[in-house]
């Protein structure tokens, strides 16, 4: 079991259980405002980012999903490594969708839970550039010039 932070774990041996109705697409879990279960295949994991959180050091990951309706990135908080891997399919519960550089992409939540799905996804990936030319820099550098004026 991973613990992401105090209140979030992973356990890649739990299995959803819940209808195939219950899971939303990619496309479907984008124009949602509440929280959603999807099914998807991991496409890409980018390397974590570290940040500080209250004097804690956090991490987070931009992982590439897909599945049949497109691609995106899921923002996941504290991944340890190996837990997702490429080309494998997850059910991932309680994840919700966030503006991100005035685009949407979706998000882990403090209940999400992840786990191996038994099923195989084979992602649509005709939007991969798009997506792919996200701005997943979340830290803006602001330049600012002073000038001095003399007085006469």
């Amino acid at each position: 079991m991973q613990s992401w932070s105090k209140h979030q774990t992973i356990n890649v041996d739990f299995q959803l259980q819940t209808t195939l109705n219950e899971i939303l697409s990619i496309k479907d879990s984008l124009m949602s405002i509440e929280s959603n279960s999807i099914r998807v295949s991991i496409i890409d994991i980018r390397p974590a980012e570290n940040f500080d959180n209250d004097g804690v050091t956090r991490s987070y990951n931009f992982v590439l999903i897909g599945d049949e309706t497109g691609t995106t990135f899921l923002v996941v908080l504290d991944l340890a490594p190996e837990v997702l891997k490429t080309e494998y399919t997850y059910d991932i519960t309680k994840i919700r969708r966030k503006n991100f550089n005035e685009t949407y992409i979706l998000s882990t939540t403090i209940d999400t839970h992840i786990s191996l799905s038994k099923s195989t996804i084979n992602p649509n990936i005709d939007d991969i550039s798009k997506i792919m030319n996200i701005d997943l820099v979340d830290v803006k550098t602001i330049i600012t010039a002073v000038m001095e004026f003399e007085q006469q």
